[in-house]
C-alpha cells in the first residue's frame, strides 16, 4: 500500500514537472520589446525597444513600467492622430512605446493608450 503511494506521488511531481516546463511566457512580453496585440497607426515602428505605463515624467527624466529613463532633449512625441505632437500632452499613465538611442536616452515616444481615455 506505502508503495503505490509513493509512485503516485512521483508521478504526480514529475507530471506538474512537465507541466510547468511547458507553461513559458512569451519572451517578446517579458521583454516589452514589441507592439501590443492592437491596431496602431501605419506611422508608429513596428517594433519599440520598449513599451509600458508612464509613471513619472520630471524634467529630463521619465519613469516607464518603474525604470527610469532620461530624455533625450530633441525627444519626439507621436499619437495615433500626430506624427509630431507636444510633448506637454504627455502624461503620467499613458502607455507608450518608445526608441532608445546608443547612448541609453529615449529619443522617441509614441502613445499606444492614453492613461484617462480621452485622447
Amino acid at each position: 500500500m506505502m508503495k503505490n503511494t509513493g509512485r503516485r506521488m512521483v508521478c504526480f511531481f514529475f507530471a506538474c514537472l512537465l507541466a510547468l516546463s511547458l507553461i513559458t511566457p512569451d519572451p517578446s512580453i517579458a521583454q516589452r520589446k514589441y507592439r501590443p496585440e492592437m491596431l496602431l497607426p501605419s506611422h508608429y515602428p513596428e517594433v519599440f525597444d520598449g513599451y509600458g505605463r508612464v509613471d513619472r515624467i520630471e524634467g529630463e527624466e521619465i519613469v516607464i513600467n518603474d525604470r527610469l529613463f532620461k530624455l533625450s532633449p530633441r525627444f519626439s512625441f507621436a499619437t495615433k492622430t500626430s506624427t509630431r505632437a507636444a510633448g506637454e500632452l504627455l502624461k503620467v499613465g499613458d502607455t507608450v512605446g518608445f526608441k532608445i538611442s546608443a547612448d541609453s536616452h529615449v529619443i522617441s515616444l509614441w502613445l499606444i493608450e492614453d492613461g484617462s481615455g480621452a485622447r
